[in-house]
């Protein structure tokens, strides 16, 4: 909070922290918070875990899958089967993509060393046996690639870059 002189358009004296760890929208900037006449309203922005939910056609309730995680990004392939996520690991502030069984929940992971945003993307080919990856490293180079289901050899589809697309 600081002082603000709208006659001015202008703020004065020192800033004061008045909460922390607001969350945000970063795909827009934007907090999210609000506020009017002497009242703040806003969300705190504790890391949320997610768990992956399959709904199956017929079932009245969803099924958990997996283990809670910071999670993001899911894409599902054409047979229903597996899942791709991005997955946050705070204790190494890395951010990279891991193959789900929606069936049983195994997860095997399938890129090393993402930056710490949760930006890291995916796509099965319609088939269910590739997978097409893209993936910001710690140098904020872009890099993508297709390569097998369960890992393997990569074929690079376009050239590294260090655009930042957000």
């Amino acid at each position: 909070a600081q002082r603000f002189a709208p006659s001015q358009f202008a703020v004065m004296g020192k800033p004061v922290a008045i909460a922390q760890n607001i969350d945000w929208y970063p795909a827009r900037y934007v907090g999210t918070f609000a506020a009017g006449a002497e009242t703040l309203v806003y969300q705190h922005a504790a890391q949320p875990r997610h768990q992956l939910l399959r709904l199956d056609p017929g079932d009245a309730r969803p099924v958990a899958v997996g283990d809670e995680a910071f999670i993001a990004n899911p894409a599902v392939s054409a047979d229903g089967r597996q899942a791709i996520v991005n997955r946050f690991d705070a204790s190494s502030n890395s951010s990279d993509l891991w193959r789900v069984d929606l069936g049983g929940g195994t997860s095997a992971r399938l890129t090393f060393g993402a930056r710490g945003r949760m930006m890291a993307t995916a796509l099965f080919s319609p088939d269910g046996q590739r997978v097409a990856l893209t993936e910001y490293d710690a140098g904020g180079v872009s890099r993508s690639w297709i390569q097998p289901t369960g890992g393997g050899t990569r074929d690079g589809l376009l050239p590294d870059s260090d655009t930042d697309f957000t």
